[in-house]
């Protein structure tokens, strides 16, 4: 039985069940190769239509020249219609929505496809050649590509988005796109001709709309060189004010003002927002903000443990069903306490009855349910990811221990699938941000770790998110302070279990993860056999100065930093002892440093300057550069090349478990 991260109280279906008498199978042995992690999903970009009988996803083919097709089922007789060959038009799917039960309107990426005379040959040159919306029947029929003309940006990604439904308008959707000069306009769009409408004017500097629960754009996102903005009007009104000041767009957590969703009353949007003081509890509250007045309503549900991340509505309306946030798992609280469950909601049917989910979990990347509300009975539809099966995947597990000031650290063990008992290698993998977490379920580079062998230890370190303001500015100016000692107090806590052989132990990280990595093996030379940083910092007061050059002195990100790392006029010799870099002479843990040559978050010569510095004092140490990377979002080629010379290096230094494959229940 998989271990699916949700809470179910209806019955699951009997096509998640096993027999009894099901023969028992081995699956084959070893781990699983590295392609299987970076494999596409057989199921994609799944919607459900506005009565709950039909679905249309994309069907996704395993071999290379194997076609996507959109496909739409009926749920009841199970009849499966294949209505547009993607990759004849050279097409890739972002998201599908029913505009009625008959009508879809689809958001496309227009590939760039290398071609042999009239036949694409497979090879995409670039997924990003431009985005733009189109509709058609669900047979396929009367298609017509919405804001592909004349004010087209072919060369602007995401060059249209949808921006509303317009669920009372049977005709029309909002969209946001470029107009003729490039800038980011709104749009109202007529799904049977294209006819494109302009409704508010682009720009330069404004990056996107919204609009409330009557399909009026009544919001705006605006950015200057060093700041962002959203303001509002009520609809109707001319003058646009400030609602909220913004840390730069970089950032994805907006720690003040986070606009969540449109409330039921015109004007008015749910909020979360961080509490002004501790009589407001220590995570963001979930409020009202009314555009007419200018004014926030008091919390509209209980304070919680953990940081509102969204918001469910009620069928297709503006009403509050319930609110999400990230515990261990992603957990989703309903005023219908009989639904309560930690799942990803994707689309419901218009009368809230039927909702289709996307379900994952540790040992499950993500497979598709439709759950039926009414008779609190859930089915499963497809499984995604087919080439990573539970039964060969590590299990996690919740661990929390007692840092040295007595504090509870919250964190994650990921078990090697067939490990024997007994105390294992590790790894641990500090998380990235700082101001990020780990929460209990699929993680790649944990997962591929884990199968190769390895307990992977995932610690939820001061300094961390989700947790509440207080545990977040914990970490503030502790790089290699409590936040390092959280981590080591970690691992000495699973030695003295019996857990980990204190012999077989490396450390991995990305980003500050990759920071923490450098830092562990540098003051702690004894726990580790081996260190791997990717895109971590080797010196803050660098650090520092190349956020000041890409950023400015007056920018927000560069006084989030002096915030989170340091004051390099107040705080240089704090800063000199938290650099790896400092302990380059006397550094002991062979170490692999990778890079991408694009970063533009943590300059590449960081990297670059830490292996000069450890080559000069004839340490161990390999740097592995890419082009054309950035920070994050590598492409998977790249990332899977990098995470096999993380498995080639770690084996070289720490030997993994003997693994033996677990008895599987034929399907």
């Amino acid at each position: 039985m998989r271990r699916f991260v949700f809470t179910a109280v209806c019955a699951v279906a009997a096509s998640m069940a096993h027999a009894a008498d099901a023969p028992q199978l081995r699956p084959p042995s070893g781990p699983l190769p590295v392609a299987a992690f970076f494999a596409k999903p057989v199921l994609d970009s799944a919607s459900l239509s506005p009565d709950g009988a039909s679905l249309a996803f994309v069907e996704v083919g395993r071999g290379k020249d194997d076609p996507e097709i959109l496909s739409v089922e009926d749920l009841k007789t199970q009849e499966v219609k294949r209505v547009l060959n993607l990759n004849i038009k050279g097409l890739s799917v972002d998201w599908i929505l029913w505009k009625n039960n008959n009508r879809l309107v689809l958001g496309l990426t227009q590939l760039d496809i290398k071609r042999e005379g009239d036949k694409p040959n497979g090879d995409i040159v670039s997924w990003r050649y431009g985005s733009f919306l189109m509709a058609m029947d669900r047979d396929g029929k009367n298609i017509v590509q919405f804001l592909k003309g004349g004010f087209w940006n072919p060369h602007r990604a995401d060059s249209a988005s949808l921006l509303d439904k317009l669920k009372n308008d049977p005709d029309h959707i909002l969209s946001s796109a470029p107009d003729s000069s490039g800038n980011t306009a709104a749009w109202k769009v007529d799904i049977h001709t294209g006819e494109a409408v302009l409704v508010e004017p682009g720009r330069r500097d404004v990056d996107g709309w919204r609009t409330d629960s009557t399909g009026a754009v009544v919001v705006r996102y605006r950015s200057e060189p060093w700041a962002a903005y959203i303001e509002g009007r009520p609809a109707g009104a001319k003058d646009w004010t400030q609602i909220v000041k913004l840390k730069e767009k970089d950032f994805k957590a907006i720690e003040d003002f986070e606009i969540l969703g449109a409330a039921e009353s015109p004007s008015q949007f749910y909020v979360a927002v961080k509490p002004k003081d501790k009589s407001e509890g220590e995570t963001r509250r979930l409020r009202i903000y009314d555009l007419a007045t200018q004014k926030l309503s008091e919390p509209i549900w209980p304070a919680l443990k953990y940081d509102f991340a969204n918001i469910v509505y009620d069928g297709d309306t503006s009403h509050l069903a319930g609110v999400c946030y990230i515990a261990d798992t992603y957990v989703c609280d309903f005023t219908d306490k009989v639904i309560d469950r930690n799942l990803n909601l994707i689309s419901h049917s218009d009368d809230g009855r039927w909702w289709l989910l996307d379900v994952s979990g540790p040992d499950e990347p993500s497979a598709y349910y439709l759950f039926d509300k009414t008779n609190a009975h859930i089915s499963l539809l497809g499984e995604r990811y087919v080439d990573l099966p539970a039964e060969r995947l590590a299990t996690m597990q919740r661990y929390a221990y007692t840092a040295r000031d007595g504090v509870s650290i919250p964190a994650y063990l990921s078990r090697p699938p067939g490990a024997p008992s007994g105390p294992l290698p590790l790894i641990v993998m500090p998380h990235g941000g700082p101001e990020l977490r780990d929460s209990f379920d699929f993680d790649t580079w944990a997962q591929f770790m884990a199968t190769r062998g390895y307990l992977v230890f995932q610690p939820n370190y001061r300094g961390s998110s989700g947790y509440g303001v207080a545990y977040a500015e914990a970490g503030y100016h502790k790089w290699g302070k409590v936040m390092a000692d959280d981590i080591t107090d970690g691992v000495k806590a699973l030695i003295a279990s019996g857990q980990v052989d204190p012999k077989r132990i490396c450390i991995f990280g990305g980003s500050y993860g990759g920071y923490a990595a450098l830092y562990a093996g540098a003051t702690h030379p004894e726990l580790y056999k081996c260190v791997v940083s990717w895109a971590g910092d080797d010196d803050l007061m660098a650090a520092i100065r190349f956020e000041r050059d890409q950023h400015g002195v007056e920018s927000e990100t560069y006084k989030y930093w002096i915030k989170s790392i340091g004051d390099p006029g107040k705080d240089a010799a704090d800063m000199k002892a938290a650099s790896p870099l400092t302990y380059a002479a006397t550094y002991q843990p062979p170490v692999l440093l990778i890079h991408g040559e694009d970063d533009g978050i943590v300059d590449v010569n960081a990297s670059k300057t830490m292996k000069n510095a450890l080559n000069r004092a004839g340490h161990d140490v390999k740097l592995i550069t890419y082009k054309n990377e950035a920070h994050r979002n590598w492409v998977d080629e790249d990332e899977e090349a990098a995470l096999t010379e993380v498995d080639k290096f770690i084996e070289a230094h720490i030997t993994p478990a003997p693994l033996t494959p677990p008895l599987a229940t034929a399907p």
